[in-house]
Protein backbone atom coordinates (compact mmCIF):
# COMPACT_ATOMS: atom_id res chain seq x y z
CA UNK A 1 0.00 0.00 0.00
CA UNK A 2 2.82 2.42 0.81
CA UNK A 3 4.32 1.85 -2.66
CA UNK A 4 0.96 2.59 -4.27
CA UNK A 5 0.62 5.82 -2.26
CA UNK A 6 4.11 6.94 -3.29
CA UNK A 7 3.36 6.15 -6.92
CA UNK A 8 0.11 8.17 -6.69
CA UNK A 9 1.99 11.12 -5.20
CA UNK A 10 4.60 10.96 -7.97
CA UNK A 11 1.89 10.92 -10.64
CA UNK A 12 -0.01 13.81 -9.10
CA UNK A 13 3.17 15.82 -8.66
CA UNK A 14 3.90 15.42 -12.37
CA UNK A 15 0.55 16.94 -13.39
CA UNK A 16 0.83 20.72 -13.71
CA UNK A 17 -1.56 22.73 -11.55
CA UNK A 18 -3.41 25.40 -13.51
CA UNK A 19 -3.06 28.86 -12.03
CA UNK A 20 -5.91 31.33 -12.44
CA UNK A 21 -5.56 34.95 -13.48
CA UNK A 22 -5.38 35.95 -9.82
CA UNK A 23 -2.32 33.74 -9.37
CA UNK A 24 -4.03 31.27 -7.03
CA UNK A 25 -3.84 27.63 -8.13
CA UNK A 26 -7.24 26.68 -6.69
CA UNK A 27 -9.32 29.82 -7.26
CA UNK A 28 -12.96 28.98 -7.72
CA UNK A 29 -12.62 25.43 -6.41
CA UNK A 30 -14.62 24.35 -3.38
CA UNK A 31 -13.21 21.62 -1.12
CA UNK A 32 -14.98 19.72 1.65
CA UNK A 33 -13.03 17.69 4.22
CA UNK A 34 -14.60 14.64 5.86
CA UNK A 35 -13.48 11.72 7.97
CA UNK A 36 -10.34 11.51 10.07
CA UNK A 37 -7.22 12.88 8.42
CA UNK A 38 -4.14 11.03 9.65
CA UNK A 39 -1.18 13.06 8.38
CA UNK A 40 -2.34 16.57 9.20
CA UNK A 41 -5.19 18.08 11.14
CA UNK A 42 -8.26 19.52 9.51
CA UNK A 43 -7.46 23.13 10.44
CA UNK A 44 -4.00 22.89 8.84
CA UNK A 45 -5.46 21.32 5.69
CA UNK A 46 -8.07 24.08 5.49
CA UNK A 47 -5.50 26.85 5.89
CA UNK A 48 -3.23 25.35 3.23
CA UNK A 49 -6.09 24.96 0.76
CA UNK A 50 -7.27 28.52 1.41
CA UNK A 51 -3.71 29.81 0.91
CA UNK A 52 -3.84 28.23 -2.56
CA UNK A 53 -7.10 30.06 -3.31
CA UNK A 54 -9.64 27.33 -2.55
CA UNK A 55 -12.76 27.80 -0.49
CA UNK A 56 -13.31 25.12 2.15
CA UNK A 57 -16.98 24.40 2.86
CA UNK A 58 -18.50 22.39 5.67
CA UNK A 59 -21.09 20.55 3.58
CA UNK A 60 -21.28 18.93 0.15
CA UNK A 61 -23.37 20.56 -2.57
CA UNK A 62 -23.46 20.63 -6.35
CA UNK A 63 -20.94 23.50 -6.11
CA UNK A 64 -18.37 21.26 -4.38
CA UNK A 65 -15.33 20.61 -6.57
CA UNK A 66 -13.55 18.00 -4.44
CA UNK A 67 -14.40 16.00 -1.34
CA UNK A 68 -11.30 14.90 0.58
CA UNK A 69 -12.24 11.72 2.43
CA UNK A 70 -10.17 10.61 5.38
CA UNK A 71 -10.88 7.49 7.40
CA UNK A 72 -14.56 6.82 8.21
CA UNK A 73 -15.97 9.55 5.93
CA UNK A 74 -19.71 9.11 6.62
CA UNK A 75 -22.66 10.80 4.92
CA UNK A 76 -20.68 13.51 3.11
CA UNK A 77 -18.98 10.78 1.07
CA UNK A 78 -22.34 9.29 0.08
CA UNK A 79 -23.74 12.69 -0.91
CA UNK A 80 -20.63 13.54 -2.94
CA UNK A 81 -20.86 10.25 -4.83
CA UNK A 82 -24.57 10.84 -5.53
CA UNK A 83 -23.82 14.33 -6.88
CA UNK A 84 -20.87 13.16 -8.99
CA UNK A 85 -18.36 15.20 -6.97
CA UNK A 86 -14.71 14.20 -7.36
CA UNK A 87 -13.55 12.28 -4.26
CA UNK A 88 -9.91 12.31 -3.17
CA UNK A 89 -8.16 10.36 -0.47
CA UNK A 90 -5.68 11.94 1.92
CA UNK A 91 -2.70 10.96 -0.25
CA UNK A 92 -4.09 13.01 -3.13
CA UNK A 93 -4.55 16.02 -0.85
CA UNK A 94 -0.99 15.68 0.44
CA UNK A 95 0.33 15.48 -3.11
CA UNK A 96 -1.54 18.67 -3.99
CA UNK A 97 -0.20 20.41 -0.93
CA UNK A 98 3.28 19.24 -1.85
CA UNK A 99 4.35 17.86 1.48
CA UNK A 100 5.49 14.56 2.87
CA UNK A 101 3.12 12.57 5.06
CA UNK A 102 3.42 12.93 8.80
CA UNK A 103 4.53 15.62 11.17
CA UNK A 104 1.59 17.96 11.83
CA UNK A 105 -1.04 15.78 13.44
CA UNK A 106 -2.02 17.18 16.82
CA UNK A 107 -5.00 15.00 17.67
CA UNK A 108 -7.49 17.88 17.92
CA UNK A 109 -9.16 17.26 14.56
CA UNK A 110 -12.87 16.54 15.03
CA UNK A 111 -14.36 13.81 12.80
Amino acid sequence: LRTAELAMQDLLAAVPVKVSASGQALDGRVFVLTGNLISLNRDTAKKKLEAMGARVASSVSKKTSVLVAGQIPGSKWHKARALGVEVWDEAQLLALLGREQGGERDGTDPA
